[in-house]
């Protein structure tokens, strides 16, 4: 899964209506007139920007179509003409792949548990039960995406981490083990 903060959605397009209003107010001269000098130097730079705009995104056929655009500018082939068309083809692009991209947005109250900054459990339960800190880790994202039931499996996988640690220091045989995992059996020992 992909991992984009909200901020890199609204970055990308305030760079494409900045590049697109740009556009519309530059008086290019005649139509057929390749884009050279100063306007074609400032054409490449909102590109780059509009390109590092959309990385976080991944939008590859977004980035084709920038590719394109660019190529045939540093070629000396672009005509005045058709920038606009060329800059509405790379808006297309964008809206139709991100139409098939679900966003899913966590509420700063739940996003500390999906990307925390420190342990879940603090940092001498990682330390102590370095094992479990995946299984941590992961029953965080879950509670973050309001996954309860994959939250407790992950949990439960912890508790297991915990459960062969003490019965280690009284010297029981492991309860957890592959072909004996049944919660009754584990508890009653």
């Amino acid at each position: 899964m992909l991992e984009v903060k909200a901020h890199a959605f609204v970055h990308a397009a305030a760079v494409s209506a900045r590049v697109q209003a740009i556009l519309e107010s530059t008086n290019y001269g005649d139509k057929d007139d390749v884009v050279s000098g100063d306007t074609l130097n400032s054409l490449l730079e909102h590109l780059d920007d509009l390109s590092e705009a959309m990385k976080p995104l991944s939008l590859t056929l977004t980035q084709m179509a920038v590719d394109g655009m660019r190529s045939t500018a540093e070629a000396g082939s672009l005509k005045f003409g058709d920038v606009s068309g060329c800059y509405k083809n790379i808006q297309g692009r964008m809206f139709d792949e991100l139409s098939l991209v679900s966003v899913f947005c966590i509420d700063r109250n739940r996003s500390k548990f999906y990307s925390a900054d420190t342990p879940l459990f603090g940092e001498s339960v990682e330390k102590k039960f370095k094992n479990a800190a995946f299984e941590v880790e992961e029953a965080g994202k879950c509670l973050a995406l309001r996954r309860s039931t994959a939250c407790v499996f992950h949990l439960m996988r912890v508790l297991e981490v915990g459960i062969r640690s003490v019965a280690r220091s009284l010297s029981i045989d492991d309860p957890t083990k592959a072909g004996e995992k049944n919660w009754g059996k584990i508890l009653k020992k």
